[in-house]
């Protein structure tokens, strides 16, 4: 149920995102100052606020990750180096992210179907099952819970005059998008609770992790497997974090009129000391994630798109970024 509840929000928001009337011939936190005038702009803040959370929120989960495999380093060090790498990629172009992205999806996908195929042997059917027996309610939460993770899309919306084509070109490379990865994770998810069992599963911090460091064909506690997936995993934080804190410094320069690189640099900044003040445990920032985030996330997202999808998107002048890159 919440696998569907995910994809029928994720269609609606990309429609919503690249629609003709949100985005039109400008970008989306540019056409919200011009037709929403200061609301528009707040509006564009807080969206880039809500990205920045969950910048925040990845670092966390990315540090975290990584003192299993280092604990004595100090997390600080993880959260400054994965800021630092990303700040540089985008200082030097953000059209670097489209080609890490291109070069890295096949790699994900055969390192993915090689773990799930390894851990098949130890995969019991009887454990893939619906559980229901916290009643529908949780059910519900985690539904609205993963829609809110699925607001990500927004940078997107932002980054959407470096992306190619027309705006239904955009719009339905997103929807292909969405489809992969819900099929992938649907498989992940299958596998997750048939090979760990449902209570493991859910106690486990990492979970996909300890299914691949225990893929039955590789041997229990592979250490060559086991440092392949860091590595992949590494770079698709590193990925992630570069994206929505592009997105997050193209908001604020389309809004301010200023050079994105002051925002790129301000946004690594000002996360790395929300992370340092506001984050101090694993869990303040998963109750954070989890019981926060979802809340405020939807109502802000699905307001700010409404409203401009209210007004039509007019025609005439181009961004100006876009016709550069035309030329």
């Amino acid at each position: 149920m919440v696998g569907f509840t995910d994809f029928a929000y994720g269609f609606i928001l990309t429609w919503l995102l690249f629609s003709g009337r949100a985005a039109g011939e400008t970008s989306l936190a540019r056409r919200a100052r011009n037709v929403l005038g200061p609301l528009g702009t707040i509006l564009v803040i807080l969206a880039a606020a809500n990205l920045a959370a969950v910048m925040a929120v990845t670092i966390l989960d990315f540090s975290e990750f990584f003192t299993t495999v280092m604990p004595t380093t100090p997390k600080a060090v993880f959260w400054a180096s994965l800021l630092l790498l990303s700040t540089v990629t985008l200082l030097h172009g953000i059209e670097v992210l489209g080609r890490v992205g291109f070069i890295l999806l096949p790699v994900v996908l055969l390192f993915v179907s090689t773990g799930i195929l390894g851990s098949a042997v130890n995969l019991v059917p009887s454990q893939v099952a619906p559980v229901l027996e916290r009643g529908i309610k949780t059910v519900i939460f985690g539904s609205i819970a993963r829609m809110s993770y699925l607001n990500d899309l927004l940078a997107l919306g932002f980054l959407g005059v470096f992306l190619g084509g027309s705006i239904k070109d955009k719009r339905y490379a997103t929807y292909k998008g969405q489809l992969l990865i819900g099929v992938l994770f649907v498989v992940i998810s299958i596998f997750l609770v048939g090979v760990l069992g449902q209570e493991t599963a859910v106690r486990q911090n990492f979970k996909l992790f300890e299914v691949f460091r225990n893929a039955g064909s590789f041997g229990p506690g592979s250490a060559g497997f086991e440092s392949l997936f860091v590595a992949v995993w590494v770079t698709l934080f590193y990925l992630k974090i570069s994206i929505v804190q592009g997105a997050v410094g193209t908001a604020l320069a389309d809004v301010f009129r200023l050079p994105a690189k002051y925002f790129y640099v301000g946004a690594a900044i000002a996360t790395f000391l929300v992370i340092l003040i506001a984050f101090p445990t694993r869990i303040q920032w998963v109750n954070f994630y989890i019981y926060i985030y979802p809340l405020y996330s939807l109502p802000l997202l699905l307001g700010f798109l409404v409203l401009l999808n209210l007004f039509p998107a007019k025609k005439g002048k181009k961004n100006k970024r876009e016709a550069n890159q035309k030329t």
